[in-house]
């Protein structure tokens, strides 16, 4: 489904039952990369959220969808069960490896 968050479009796809779950794929994938996950389980990850009426979800995240992570559950915690990030360090890990 693609949904409409003030001029940010999203592309989306709302399955299953129980707790939710956002998987966010990263760059530039899409969510095709999580088809086989879909069955197992069921620019605003907020908005997406309160456009589907999720109060808290379980996130998780691969590559750059990891940031997106990690940012969404640093500044809205409440909104956040869980935060697995996959292929991707904690941003203060990567803000102090440096290039080396």
């Amino acid at each position: 489904m693609l949904i409409d968050l003030g001029g940010i479009r999203l592309n989306a796809r709302d399955e299953g039952d129980g707790p939710a779950v956002v998987l966010l794929p990263g760059w530039p994938d899409t969510h095709g990369l999580w088809r086989h996950q879909f069955p197992a389980l069921v620019g605003d990850v907020i908005g997406l959220l309160d456009h589907l009426e999720i109060e808290r979800a379980h996130l998780v995240g691969h590559d750059w969808g990891a940031l997106f992570a990690w940012v969404t559950a640093a500044r809205f915690p409440d909104r956040v069960a869980t935060l697995t990030a996959l292929s991707v360090g904690h941003p203060a890990s990567v803000a102090t490896a440096g290039w080396a």
